[in-house]
C-alpha cells in the first residue's frame, strides 16, 4: 500500500526554485529517509507535503486522496502528522501535559463538555491520560512525566516532541532532523525508537542529516540535490550511487554507516 505519493512538486519564491520537479512514493510499510546537503531543498519539501506552504506545481496524495492545498489542521486530521527542526513544546507545562496537548486532536469534548464534564468526557480524559504514559514509556520518558518540559534535556526534549506527535494518532509521522543536536549515545537510542514507531504500524519520514542514523533505521531513501531528486533506493543502493557521491563533496564517508 501507497502511504505518501507526491508528483511533480515544484516550489519558487520569486526567483529561486527550492524544489523542482519532485517525484516519488513511500509505502505504508518501513521507514524512509529524505537526505540532500544543505540547501537541498528537504524542508520545503516537507512543508508542501504537510500544508505549511503550497506547492507552486504539483500534487500530493496522502493514503491515495490528493491533500494539495489543504490546511496543516486537516492533514494533521487525517493522519498525517510533522515535527519541526526547532522543538515547540509548551516549556512551561509538564512532559505528561505536553503529550496530552497533542491528543486532544483525537477527542471529542468541546468548550461545553469541558465545563460540564459529564460522565463520557471523563472517560475520555482518563483515556488521554493513559495512553500518554504509554507514549512516554515508548520513548524512555515516562519517569520524567511530572517535570516541566523546559527542565528537561534538550535530547529529550526532541523525544518528547515525538511522544506529543504520536498522541494524534498519525499514519504517518515525519520527523525534521530528528537527531539535531544529539550525541552519539541519544541518537543510538532515536534509532531503536523510530523502528518500535514503525514495528507499531506508523508509518515514518524523516529528514536527516546524520548519515549513520540514516543507514542504520531507513529502508527507503529520496537524495535531493539542489531541489532536484537525483537518485531513490535502498541504503546500499544509494551509498553506491555516483550522483549521490559526487552531491556530497565526492566523499564515501559521510555515506558510511
Amino acid at each position: 500500500m501507497i502511504r505518501l505519493r507526491v508528483e511533480h512538486l515544484t516550489k519558487r519564491f520569486g526567483g529561486l526554485v527550492a524544489n523542482s520537479d519532485v517525484t516519488f512514493s513511500i509505502n505504508a510499510a518501513g521507514v524512509s529517509a529524505v537526505i540532500g546537503p544543505n540547501g537541498a531543498g528537504k524542508t520545503t519539501l516537507f512543508n508542501m507535503i504537510s500544508g505549511f506552504s503550497p506547492p507552486t506545481e504539483g500534487r500530493v496524495f496522502f493514503n491515495e486522496q490528493e491533500i494539495t492545498g489543504l490546511e496543516p489542521e486537516e492533514i494533521a486530521t487525517r493522519g498525517l502528522v510533522r515535527t519541526f527542526q526547532l522543538t515547540q513544546l509548551f516549556q512551561n507545562q509538564s512532559v505528561l501535559e505536553n503529550v496530552m496537548i497533542g491528543r486532544h486532536v483525537r477527542t471529542k469534548a468541546g468548550v461545553i463538555g469541558a465545563l460540564l464534564r459529564p460522565r463520557w468526557v471523563r472517560d475520555e480524559e482518563r483515556q488521554t491520560e493513559q495512553r500518554s504514559h504509554e507514549l512516554l514509556d515508548l520513548v524512555g520518558l515516562g519517569a520524567q512525566a511530572d517535570m516541566l518540559a523546559s527542565t528537561l534535556p534538550y535530547g529529550q526534549q526532541r523525544l518528547l516532541e515525538i511522544a506529543r506527535a504520536m498522541a494524534t494518532d498519525p499514519q504517518l509521522l515525519m520527523l525534521d532532523e530528528p537527531a539535531a543536536g544529539l550525541n552519539h549515545e541519544e541518537t543510538e537510542k532515536l534509532s531503536q525508537i523510530i523502528r518500535r514507531i514503525s514495528d507499531l504500524g506508523t508509518t515514518v519520514l524523516l529528514i536527516e542529516h546524520d548519515m549513520r542514523l540514516v543507514m542504520n533505521t531507513a529502508d527507503h531513501i529520496v537524495v535531493l540535490n539542489f531541489g532536484r531528486k537525483i537518485a531513490e533506493g535502498s541504503p546500499s543502493h544509494i551509498q553506491a550511487d555516483k550522483d549521490v557521491i559526487e552531491a556530497y563533496l565526492g566523499g564515501t564517508e559521510m555515506l558510511d554507516a
